[in-house]
């Protein structure tokens, strides 16, 4: 217990005094930070451990301990702006109508899907308890479009960043959406920034009266795609 606080203490001052440095790195600074990660595990007095977050384990392994605060925190923030169908009617009755209920449809599909969400999921977690979205009745907050806005503080999730983001990806398949933000505090990889939106021509339909599922997005990144690619739970032995 002593050892593991020792390591613990260790690695975190080395973590503030490194930070100033490695943000003023590109690629390179996620080598580092992989190195410093690696570092880590291998001081642990039982080699190689597990990383967990509270509420949620990972196949074959056991929930983390109650009151066991070991680790590094990593957070996550964002939202995502719910479709707007658009208001122009041209002076038609019946297209008027249609943008209102494409609007009401929106807006009740997407609660039933975030409802449908676990509310525990495997690690890393894209679960019930991190989403929440105002009534669609509260036109002060609501101006033209709703926010869905997400927040989580997992454990030492950069490592494992690209799977979040594909079961994240997994859930803007089911969703109506005009662009979605995360931000990410990581633990060893420091502020990075992603956001997708849908393709034009989706936003064009969208506004013709045209409700159908998203396929195909821009995506945009703060880290290099083909490194943040190497962020996969199976992928993490390429750091060096």
């Amino acid at each position: 217990m002593l050892r593991g606080s020792i390591v613990h203490a260790v690695v975190h001052d080395v973590k503030n005094v490194l930070e100033g440095l490695i943000h003023r790195l590109g690629a390179p600074r996620l080598r580092i930070a992989g190195a410093l990660f690696y570092a880590r595990r291998s001081l642990s007095s039982n080699g190689p451990r597990r990383r967990q977050c509270f509420g949620y384990s990972r196949p074959g392994s056991s929930k983390l301990p109650k009151g066991d605060s070991m680790g590094m925190k990593s957070f996550l923030y964002g939202y995502i702006e719910e479709a707007w169908p658009g208001a122009r009617t041209d002076g038609s009755a019946v297209r008027r109508q249609l943008l209102l209920r494409n609007t009401r449809s929106i807006e009740q599909h997407n609660d039933e899907k975030l409802q449908m969400l676990p509310l525990e999921d495997k690690w890393p977690p894209v679960s019930r308890h991190m989403f929440a979205c105002p009534p669609w009745d509260a036109p002060m907050i609501n101006f033209r479009t709703r926010p869905i806005h997400f927040a989580a503080s997992l454990k030492e999730v950069d490592f494992e960043l690209r799977d979040w983001l594909d079961k994240f990806e997994a859930l803007l398949r089911e969703l109506y959406w005009e662009k979605a933000v995360v931000h990410f505090d990581g633990a060893y990889i420091g502020s990075q920034k992603f956001e997708w939106r849908p393709t034009i021509e989706w936003v064009h339909r969208l506004t013709d009266g045209v409700l159908e599922p998203i396929v195909d997005w821009t995506f945009d990144s703060s880290i290099d795609k083909f490194e943040l690619d190497r962020f996969r739970s199976d992928s993490t032995k390429t750091f060096s």
